[in-house]
């Protein structure tokens, strides 16, 4: 079961699809993802793609930060 609401999750997958498309290597998405607890936490999530010779996505790897602290202070 996914963490992120349908939603978000379409999104992470747009902004993985449309980097690929463009035959970017790096994308990045903002989301929510829910807390054990039931809470909603605001993630920035960095993926780096790699390609082998032919181009073709071999890895996707990357990092989520979470965004609470950030939100609070604006």
């Amino acid at each position: 079961r996914s963490l992120a609401s349908p939603q978000d999750a379409a999104r992470v997958d747009a902004a993985f699809e449309e980097a690929q498309a463009a035959g970017r290597d790096t994308y990045q998405v903002e989301l929510h993802l829910r807390h054990s607890d039931g809470h909603d936490v605001p993630i920035r999530s960095r993926a780096h793609i790699v390609r082998d010779a032919s181009g073709r996505v071999v890895r996707v790897s990357g990092v989520s930060t979470d965004l609470t602290e950030q939100r609070r202070a604006e």
